[in-house]
């Protein structure tokens, strides 16, 4: 899916944008943002949902160790280090395998059989986005997030998960978990996706 095709712009929007403010709470609103966006990068490939998820999870238990042993600077330091090199190995897997495995079988013979390794949808934009968000959390820039569940939405946005750019956590924060509703700040905001919507379309 998207942004200029049909079926975002007359049926997942408006549905998305409908059910967000019928929502009472800030709370709710960020579960239907949350589920939303879930739906939306799963129908270009479900099966990487569960990548998604994973490495969400691997921030988000980095950065609660970080946040919980103030007193351990070297502690810190090694969760921040594992964290990002298990989230880079991951997406360097996903990236550089195949080609990794077609110059070894070129000049060794070995393996076998190249490794055919599919690239999930915007692996790059939220791997980044969330190794910024450890690294907030080690600078002292962020506190560390208590919901799983927010860290994911903070990854996973549709509007900008698959396409960026990357926003650091300590930009967004605020906005997640205390953001007031401005109707100045949603006609800007429609009329931002037009002028967008116009320039994909008419100009690329």
């Amino acid at each position: 899916m998207v942004f200029s095709s049909l079926l975002f712009m007359y049926a997942f929007l408006p549905l998305t944008m409908i059910c967000y403010w019928l929502m009472p709470s800030l709370r709710a609103k960020n579960i239907v943002l949350l589920l939303a966006s879930l739906i939306f990068y799963a129908w270009g490939g479900p099966r990487y949902l569960i990548l998604l998820l994973l490495m969400t999870l691997i921030s988000w238990l980095g950065a609660r160790i970080i946040g919980a042993v103030e007193s351990h600077p070297k502690l810190r330091t090694l969760t921040l280090w594992v964290t990002t090199l298990l989230q880079l190995g991951l997406l360097g897997y996903f990236k550089y395998a195949g080609f990794l495995t077609t110059i070894s079988h070129q000049l060794t013979g070995w393996p076998h059989q190249i490794l055919s390794v599919a690239l999930p949808i915007g692996i790059s934009f939220y791997t980044f986005q969330l190794i910024t968000y450890t690294v907030d959390v080690y600078r002292h820039d962020a506190p560390a997030q208590h919901s799983y569940w927010m860290v994911l939405l903070y990854a996973a946005l549709f509007f900008q998960c698959i396409a960026g750019p990357i926003v650091r956590y300590q930009d967004v924060a605020n906005e997640i978990m205390h953001r007031p509703t401005r109707w100045n700040e949603i006609s800007r905001g429609i009329s931002r996706f037009a002028v967008g919507l116009f320039k994909k379309s008419c100009l690329s």
